[in-house]
This record gives C-alpha cells, sequence and structure tokens, in this order.
C-alpha cells in the first residue's frame, strides 16, 4: 500500500509543485526579477506558485449558477490568524435575481452596483439582471485548515521577532492541521474522516540571506537572487485511508521542514494554498483503479515467498560457488604454467623448423650427389664383374698349368740325372705355371720352396757323385731319386690342397654378390626421380612448418599476455564472488525481513480485503464534494472553495 498511496500521492503532488514553481517563476521573470523589488510582485509570484501548485478548483457549472470562493487568511509570521476575508464570485446564468447563503459580515459588491436583500437563515438576494456577483466580507468562523511556523536557530527555538537580522543554522517547520473531522458511513460503520485538503506553501529566500537551502517535501527552484521554495502536505490523509492504525510505515506528509545557513537573516512572508480538491490533484479519484488491488496484494504475497526462497537459494549457491573458488584459482595457475610450458616449447619448436629449413639445401645438394654417385657405382659394378670373370678365366688356366708342373715333376722322379739346364727348365717351368696360375703370394713361396728343395737336393746328389766317383754313383743316384720322389710328393701335397679351387670358388660367390648388387642398384637407380621430388616436396613443407612454427612463436606473447589476464581476472572474480555471497546472504536476510515487516503487514493490515481501502476512498471522494463553500452556500448550488493563508514579513 505504501508503494501504491504514499508514492502515488507524492508523485502527483511533486508534479503539480513542479508546474507550480515554474508557472511562477516564468511569471516573475517576465517582471525582471532582478530588477523589480516591490512587495506586492513578489506576492503575486508567490500566489500563483501557491495557487498552481492545486490547480483549477472550480467545476463545471453546467448551465446552473456557480459560486467560486476565495478565503484570504492574514497571519503573523508564526501562521496565528489575524484577519480572514472571503470573496465570492457568483456565475450567475439567471437574468434576475439570484439567490445566496452566507455567514460573511460586512458584506459589500466589489465589482457593480447590485444590491443585496437579506433573508432568513443566512439567506441573501441580489438583483443582479444577469449578470456575474462579485462580493466580499469577512468572517471570525475557524478555518477548516490550520498551520503553525516554529524557527530555531541553531537548534534552539527562536520566535520570528528575534530571528530577524540573526545569522547561524536555521530550521523552519511548518506544521499543517486538519480540523475537519466529521462522522461518515464507511461500509456501514460510523467512521471519524477528514475532509481530504491539500496544502501548498510558497516563499522566497534571497540568495545573499539564505545559503544551503534543503526541504524534505517539495522542491526548491534558484532564480540568481532568489529562491523560490515550495512545500506540500496532505494533513488527515493517512487517517482517512486507515494507515495510522495498520502497522505500515506509510510516510504521507502533513508538515514541511527547510533548513538553510542563514547571515543577517530577514523573515519573509509566505503563501499557502488550501483546497478540498485533493483527489483529482494527486489522481486518487479514479477509485476503480483500486480495484484490482485486492488479487495483486495476494499475488505480491506469493511472489514474495517465492522471492524469500530464491533469495535463500542464492545464498547457498553462491557460498558453495565462493568455496569452490579456490579450485579455480589452484586450476587457473595450473593453466597458467601449463601455458609457459606451451610457449617455451613452441618456441623450441620455431626454432627447430629454422635449423631444419636452413640445412634443406645441404639436404637436397646430397641427395643430388647420392643419386650421382649411384650411377657411378652401378657403372663400376658392372666393371667388377667383367674384371672377376677375366681373374675366373685366368684362375682355370693357372689350374691347368699347375696339373702340368706336377706331371713333369713327376717325371722327373723317374730320372737319375739331370743337368743344371734342365733343372733351370724345370723351375722357370713352374715358375710360368705358377704365374699364370695366379696364386697368392705365399702359394706361390710353398711351391717355389719345395721345387727350390728338389732341385737343390738333385744338386746336392750329382755333387756327391763326383765327390765319391764311381762307388757312389749308384749311392746318389738313389738319393737324387728319392730327392724327386720328395718333391714330387710335395707337389701332391700342393695339389691336394687345391689353393686354387678356393680361390675359383670365392670369384663365383663375389661375382654372384656383385649380380645381386647390380640388381639393387638398378632397383634404386629407377627409384631416383621419386626421391628427388619428395625431398623437393618435404623441402616445401619444412618452409611452411618453418613459417607456421614463426608466426605461432609471435603468438605466444599474446596467449601469455591473455593467461596473465585470465589470471588476474580469476582473483578478481574469487574477490567479487566472496562480496557476491555476502551481498546474496544480505539479500536474503532483508528480502525476508522484508515480507515479515511489509508484506505480512500489508496482507494483515487490510485483513485481505482491499474493499475497505476503496470504502475510504469513495467516502473521502464524497467528502470532498460535498465541501463546496467556507462562508455558506444555498442548497442545490454547485460551488468550489480555496484559501489564502498569507504570513506577515519581519523586517531586521
Amino acid at each position: 500500500m505504501k508503494n501504491k498511496l504514499s508514492k502515488r500521492v507524492m508523485a502527483g503532488s511533486m508534479a503539480a509543485v513542479l508546474a507550480a514553481v515554474g508557472a511562477g517563476t516564468y511569471g516573475f521573470e517576465q517582471k525582471s526579477m532582478s530588477e523589480v523589488k516591490a512587495e506586492e510582485e513578489d506576492t503575486e509570484t508567490l500566489k500563483e506558485a501557491a495557487e498552481n501548485v492545486l490547480g483549477d478548483t472550480t467545476t463545471e457549472s453546467n448551465g446552473e449558477t456557480y459560486k467560486d470562493e476565495s478565503v484570504y487568511v492574514n497571519a503573523d509570521a508564526s501562521g496565528k490568524v489575524k484577519k480572514t476575508t472571503v470573496t465570492e464570485w457568483l456565475k450567475n446564468t439567471e437574468k434576475g435575481s439570484v439567490d445566496d447563503e452566507t455567514t460573511l459580515e460586512d458584506v459589500e459588491n466589489v465589482k457593480g452596483n447590485e444590491k443585496y436583500k437579506e433573508g432568513s437563515d443566512d439567506s441573501i438576494v441580489w438583483e443582479s439582471k444577469g449578470k456575474d456577483i462579485y462580493y466580499q466580507g469577512t468572517t471570525d468562523e475557524e478555518l477548516p485548515v490550520n498551520m503553525s511556523i516554529t524557527y530555531k536557530l541553531d537548534g534552539k527555538e527562536i520566535s520570528p521577532k528575534n530571528l530577524a537580522g540573526k545569522s547561524g543554522k536555521l530550521e523552519m517547520t511548518i506544521n499543517y492541521e486538519n480540523k475537519s473531522k466529521q462522522n461518515v458511513d464507511v461500509d456501514g460503520q460510523q467512521t471519524e474522516m477528514y475532509t481530504p485538503f491539500a496544502l501548498a506553501t510558497a516563499m522566497m529566500l534571497p540568495t545573499d540571506e539564505y545559503t544551503n537551502v534543503t526541504i524534505d517535501n517539495g522542491k526548491i527552484v534558484s532564480d540568481g537572487d532568489k529562491n523560490i521554495v515550495v512545500g506540500v502536505a496532505f494533513p488527515g490523509l493517512s487517517e482517512d485511508l486507515g494507515l495510522d492504525s495498520s502497522n505500515l510505515d506509510v510516510d504521507i506528509p502533513s508538515s514541511v521542514t527547510i533548513t538553510a545557513d542563514v547571515t543577517d537573516v530577514s523573515v519573509g512572508a509566505t503563501y499557502t494554498m488550501a483546497s478540498a480538491n485533493l483527489l483529482d490533484s494527486i489522481g486518487l479519484d479514479d477509485v476503480d483503479s483500486f480495484d484490482d488491488l485486492d488479487d495483486s496484494i495476494n499475488k505480491l504475497e506469493d511472489a514474495t515467498n517465492q522471492l524469500v526462497d530464491g533469495s535463500k537459494e542464492l545464498a547457498e549457491g553462491t557460498n558453495t560457488l565462493n568455496g569452490k573458488s579456490g579450485e579455480l584459482i589452484s586450476g587457473v595457475d595450473k593453466l597458467a604454467d601449463g601455458v609457459t610450458a606451451y610457449t617455451d616449447g613452441v618456441a623450441g619448436v620455431a626454432d627447430g623448423a629454422n635449423a631444419i629449413n636452413s640445412n634443406m639445401a645441404l639436404v637436397k645438394n646430397g641427395v643430388s650427389a647420392a643419386v650421382e654417385g649411384t650411377g657411378k657405382l652401378a657403372a663400376g659394378v658392372s666393371g667388377v664383374q667383367s674384371g672377376l670373370n677375366t681373374v675366373a678365366s685366368g684362375i682355370n688356366t693357372a689350374v691347368a698349368s699347375l696339373n702340368q708342373s706336377s706331371d713333369n715333376i713327376k717325371g722327373l722322379a723317374n730320372q737319375t740325372a739331370l743337368t743344371d739346364e734342365e733343372k733351370q727348365q724345370i723351375v722357370s717351368k713352374v715358375s710360368a705355371g705358377l704365374d699364370q696360375a695366379g696364386l697368392s703370394e705365399e702359394q706361390k713361396a710353398a711351391v717355389d720352396s719345395a721345387i727350390a728343395s728338389a732341385v737343390s737336393a738333385a744338386s746336392d746328389g750329382t755333387n756327391a757323385k763326383v765327390a765319391y766317383a764311381a762307388n757312389k754313383y749308384s749311392e746318389g743316384m738313389s738319393g737324387a731319386a728319392s730327392q724327386l720322389s720328395a718333391a714330387s710328393s710335395a707337389l701332391t701335397t700342393v695339389d691336394s690342397a687345391n689353393p686354387t679351387a678356393t680361390v675359383a670358388g670365392g670369384v663365383a660367390a663375389v661375382s654372384a654378390g656383385i649380380d645381386e648388387l647390380q640388381t639393387k642398384l638398378g632397383t634404386g637407380t629407377a627409384d631416383q626421380p621419386g626421391l628427388t621430388t619428395g625431398v623437393e616436396a618435404l623441402a616445401s613443407g619444412v618452409s611452411q612448418l618453418a613459417d607456421g612454427a614463426n608466426e605461432l612463436n609471435q603468438k605466444s606473447s599474446t596467449l601469455n599476455s591473455g593467461m596473465s589476464t585470465l589470471k588476474n581476472g580469476g582473483e578478481q572474480l574469487v574477490s567479487g564472488v566472496g562480496v557476491l555471497a555476502s551481498g546474496a546472504d544480505t539479500l536474503a536476510s532483508g528480502i525476508s525481513e522484508y515480507k515479515t515487516e511489509a508484506i505480512d503487514k500489508l496482507a494483515d493490515a487490510f485483513g485481505g480485503d482491499i474493499g475497505k481501502v476503496t470504502s475510504r476512498i469513495n467516502a473521502m471522494k464524497e467528502l470532498s464534494e460535498d465541501y463546496k463553500s467556507y462562508a455558506g452556500i444555498k442548497d442545490g448550488m454547485n460551488g468550489s472553495t480555496k484559501f489564502i493563508i498569507e504570513t506577515e514579513s519581519v523586517s531586521k
């Protein structure tokens, strides 16, 4: 209800205040505020400001005579009434006389010569002849609303007379009182209610005397030399709405407080406008707008319960999040370490890729040289194969020569005597055979040694014959024969060892290996174009790898920077989560308190039946419509009234 009523009241009244201040200021600016000092012009400006707060208080006459009443009240600086003058405007629709009622004294026509006759019970008859009648009079009747002003200087109450010329911290409080209480029927029950009056007070505060001006229920507009201050109040409205008996903390103002720092201050006049047309002023005349308020309160209760539950869940969730935030920071730290290691690895990859890329020229040259060498190797293998064939042929020839030498040696063994020439021939033939056989040096040495021994032995046998003459001839021959037999045995041994056969077998194995090598070289040579193409593709790929690695390495600094930002952000997040958790707890507590102190009380205040409020508003509306005049009005006549209360100024 606080949101629905008090805010609606204040919003409507503040809009009226702003319009009033704007209109009053504009009117005064037209008169050059900084130049015109006449008191009556200031008075007119403030009257306009106060009147514009409440707007037009008149209603349509509907073709009938209408009474427009203005009550002017002169009061002292504290608000005490000194004199009340009432001006009446009869908007005449009759061609003859106009019947009226009034409690005024000293009645006089202020805009014509029309006369009136007094009747019974305060009635008077004006001979209007179809003209409007303007008259005024005075009265001592109590006003339906009253105001009083108290002043405090530096915290101590002071009279307006003693305040003039002082300096310090001023506090001025205007209290409004609604005295129109009466019993009315509300849903069949007699209830005390007030006629709904709204009051607006305007004043001018010179800026050379009043600084740091504030107001609690109103607005301030500064116009160079002066501040125009307008305050509003609605005395009795809380009681009319039944809010004073509820537990709601509803702030509908019935007073205005103004504070200022003052220097050699003067107490200026104030102008207060009061009207019973409150409902129209603040927008409460449309009672139908409250028809759905009962349902809205029920929905508000349900929504508040959900809000309480949700706020508790939020608090629990944020506390859980706060508890897990340490793990988040730990994970972020590990991620940061991993990113650092990754960027270091990227730098290494970039360096390696660049090194490979710079050596690819050497690889390409090496492959080209290998291809060329393979060709030469294949040609050389063919030459080796040809040489091996020649070696094999020579070995076969040597074997044949050795066989012949062996036969010759065996023939010599059967001879009893050899001449030196014959021995030399034997040795020469054997040596020639050995050369043709292509024996190794060790094999040749073994054969030569055996032959030399045999020949030497034969030579020694011949010498012995000469020495021992004929007697030893047969013994020498026998020895020679024996030596030749030994030589023959030696050759047989050499032949049985068959080194030439071994060599020939080795040559054959080598030849077979050469054939296989030649076949493999042929295959390798055929694959050389693909190898060259692959090396070219490899070089291109390595170049792209180097470029990509370098670009990745350049981006590593950005990644490291971003990781640093993430790490810092994570720490800030943890801090923020802590604050959020604290705030969520506070929110949950606040929502729970709001439900207990506001919503529950709101529902209890009206017992779940908003009809009580609408009934009170309807009663207020009737009271407002019934208040047509302060000084009296004829039954059946329509009219309206407004009060203008002027407090006097106090000179220094």
